[in-house]
């Protein structure tokens, strides 16, 4: 299947409303943690 770009046009007041979203994932979610990819491998064996 070919790849297409998607056009999308967001308001201001949309973005500012994602933007608060994940803000708030991330606050009820502190535990949320960036692995290495090193990391990401041993976890699983």
């Amino acid at each position: 299947m070919p790849y297409q770009n998607m056009d999308a046009n967001l308001s201001p007041a949309d973005i500012k409303a994602i933007k608060s979203a994940f803000e708030t994932v991330l606050q009820k979610i502190p535990f949320l943690i960036n692995l290495t990819p090193k990391e990401r491998k041993s976890m699983f064996k």
